[in-house]
């Protein structure tokens, strides 16, 4: 990969705003959130699924790299809020059912 790859650039641009809209927003979303030690005694007691099982499900919906997840509680229940960057520079945001691995929307910014 050449330093001067557009679609380098394009992808690094893509993400500096991705992450600059996640920490404006992360106020917001951290009162409904799960803590890294929620979610680990979660897995441990099988009320959800392991985020590799999750992306795994999530592939065969939407192409790209997972560049932040967040378990939180909604009107569905436990869900994976999952930003994902294509390799096209497109940012997808796809929640999915915590429990059964279903994804349940998909909206691209």
């Amino acid at each position: 990969m050449k330093i001067w790859d557009r679609t380098y650039w394009l992808r690094l641009l893509c993400l500096a705003i991705l992450l600059f809209v996640a920490t404006g927003t992360q106020k917001s979303e951290a009162a409904s959130c799960l803590s890294q030690q929620q979610i680990r005694e979660a897995i441990d007691k099988k009320q959800i699924k392991h985020l590799a099982v999750i992306k795994t499900a999530v592939r065969k919906v939407v192409r790209g790299d997972v560049v932040k997840a967040d378990i939180c509680e909604s009107n569905q229940g436990l869900v994976y809020q999952l930003t994902i960057l294509s390799r096209s520079g497109t940012v997808t945001r796809v929640l999915v059912n915590a429990q059964n691995g279903i994804v349940l929307s998909d909206k691209g910014f």
